[in-house]
């Protein structure tokens, strides 16, 4: 588990495993404990990357509406 500050933003952020980047993404109302259950079986072949996108999980959600939008990525 880490957390990056990006933008003023602290996410949170689960990194396991060793080999290539596997970056992966929840949908709406999801979180990086989504992928629990293949986390284990992935970081065998890759260096699994599970984000808290901005409002979920761990990850704090900004009250301004355009910390949303892609120009703030």
């Amino acid at each position: 588990m880490t957390d990056y500050t990006i933008n003023g933003l602290p996410y949170h952020v689960e990194i396991v495993g060793r080999g290539h980047p596997l970056v992966l993404l929840h949908g709406f109302t999801g979180s990086a404990a989504t992928w629990a259950d293949l986390v284990a079986a992935l970081a065998r072949s890759f260096r699994v990357v599970a984000i808290d996108l901005p409002g979920h999980g761990r990850t704090a959600a900004p009250p301004e509406p355009a910390r949303y939008s892609m120009q703030c990525v």
